[in-house]
């Protein structure tokens, strides 16, 4: 995909498909035009019962997976997004939600169509108790910048699972996988009132600097052994 407002037909015209050798020696194969989905991601969290709001489903502890975002979660992505409050979505001064349509459509299908290399989505994902029904209830995004070692990071939790441990183990899961991939900085940018995530940040080791009422915040990572840069 290549992020476009309004769907885009393509033919194709010519292809060309090399095969190597199951052994393939010398010179070391070409890297893949996109990386395969990271199904080592895929991971299991219980989360223990956070304080009563009020809505019996805070207390209650929870089971959800933690995974990378795919092509088939554009609509359940966007019915997280809508199921935020006010207050959430304000929080998130654009970061993960634009209020334009357009540029929230586009938004959606970067969330979800990705490389998997130094850009990635995560979601978590649950049954909800009172329903059963699958259900993002948090998503987090990693965004490698061109040219460099540098990635920006967003994150966002469904108000009713927020305090419990989901967004520190998410973003936990973000910084190894961006330095298995040579990233070597990450930053984040968040409104000066979103203590929540401050906290998350701090607890993962990010270096928070405030300007206004805006908050930098910024992680740098050492290179995996191997790594060159």
């Amino acid at each position: 995909s290549l992020g476009l407002p309004q769907p885009v037909q393509f033919m194709v015209l010519d292809a060309q498909i090399t095969l190597h050798e199951a052994q393939a020696g010398g010179d070391p194969l070409p890297a893949p035009a996109l990386m395969p989905y990271p199904s080592e991601l895929l991971t299991p969290l219980v989360l223990a019962p956070g304080q009563d709001a009020g809505d019996h489903l805070s207390t209650e502890p929870a089971i959800v997976t933690l995974r990378p975002a795919g092509p088939d979660d554009e609509a359940s992505i966007s019915d997280f997004l809508d199921r935020l409050s006010d207050h959430s979505v304000y929080l998130q001064h654009c970061n993960l939600l634009p209020q334009d349509p357009r540029q929230r459509l586009q938004r959606l299908r970067q969330l979800c169509f990705l490389d998997y290399d130094r850009n990635i989505a995560l979601v978590a994902e649950w049954k909800h108790p009172l329903g059963g029904t699958s259900e993002i209830v948090a998503l987090a995004r990693l965004n490698g910048l061109h040219g460099g070692n540098t990635a920006t990071v967003a994150l966002v939790v469904a108000d009713a699972l927020q305090g419990r441990g989901l967004g520190t183990a998410m973003l936990k899961t973000l910084v190894n996988f961006a330095q298995s991939r040579g990233i070597e900085h990450i930053q984040a940018s968040l409104l000066a009132e979103n203590t929540v995530l401050q906290g998350v940040l701090e607890h993962v080791g990010f270096d928070l600097q405030v300007a206004g009422n805006y908050i930098t915040a910024t992680l740098d990572l050492p290179a995996m052994a191997g790594q060159t840069g």
